[in-house]
């Protein structure tokens, strides 16, 4: 049963990532995938309406899939099925569900991305600094546990433990400089403002890690996490000004696609690692 619902797992990052892939040949591309006539707008912005139409079916697929299964708490329930197997079935369902999507106007896209899309995005964002949160106290607690045994590989982990928080301390601060320095010039006072919170979050994320209030209440706590958290929100900070218009002349890269391809592959690799 185990070896079932790992490879079920893995079956489902797998169509998630093919599908991330082929949204991000099409954004990059600009093209669309069926009807290209009938599915780009007057700025002929093809790619970006396909992305949605394909996440919107795979969303969809899903949300079918979580409808079906309410009320299901156990394998012998026979629809259990459809979540552990039914795969041609599911992929059937799913490209009849991007046709569908296809044939949806523009305009519910455009609705859809402002009061969907975007609070859903948020929401994903948080839920995965929580998850990294968690996964930083587990990678911390196991260092310390190990340094605590005194064996012979306590120096490995007291090693990873510090070179591990300086090196995410020191790429957070070079995405700060760079932030200043490339984003936050002449007028770009939302650039500037934005910048400083986040350098200003992460001083109190890294004072309140070794606060004796906090210590005391768990010992396990300290930079090692917040360190992660800097990195984390730094990034994220960061893609946002590389991908924000260049109408304020705030943005020298938006016509360079090396930033942007660089920006999307560490926001999959992000999303995949938060997911897993």
């Amino acid at each position: 049963r185990q070896r079932q619902m790992c490879i079920r797992d893995r079956l489902y990052a797998l169509w998630l990532l093919v599908n991330s892939l082929i949204s991000w040949i099409y954004m990059s591309a600009n093209k669309s995938i069926i009807w290209p006539s009938t599915t780009c707008t007057a700025t002929h912005e093809c790619g970006w309406f396909t992305v949605h139409r394909l996440n919107f079916a795979l969303g969809s697929l899903h949300l079918l899939l979580a409808a079906s299964l309410v009320g299901v708490k156990s394998t012998k329930n026979p629809r259990a099925a459809l979540q552990n197997s039914w795969w041609s079935l599911k992929l059937l369902c799913y490209l009849g569900l991007v046709i569908l999507a296809f044939t949806i106007p523009n305009g519910f896209f455009v609705h859809f991305s402002k009061w969907i899309s975007v609070p859903a995005g948020a929401v994903f964002i948080l839920v995965g600094l929580i998850l990294l949160v968690d996964f930083a106290h587990e990678w911390a607690e196991t260092c310390i546990q190990h340094v605590e045994n005194q064996d012979d590989n306590s120096p490995f982990w007291k090693k990873s433990l510090v070179v591990g928080t300086v090196a995410m301390y020191t790429a957070s601060l070079a995405m700060i400089v760079e932030m200043y320095i490339i984003f936050c010039r002449g007028n770009c006072s939302l650039n500037q403002f934005s910048a400083t919170i986040n350098v200003v979050l992460t001083l109190v994320t890294a004072l309140l890690s070794v606060h004796p209030k906090i210590q005391e209440a768990n010992p396990n706590c300290g930079l090692a996490q917040s360190s992660m958290v800097s990195l984390y929100c730094s990034y994220l900070v960061l893609s946002a000004m590389a991908s924000e218009p260049d109408d304020k002349m705030c943005n020298p890269l938006v016509s360079s696609s090396g930033p942007r391809n660089f920006s999307v592959v560490m926001g999959s690799i992000l999303t995949f690692v938060a997911i897993a």
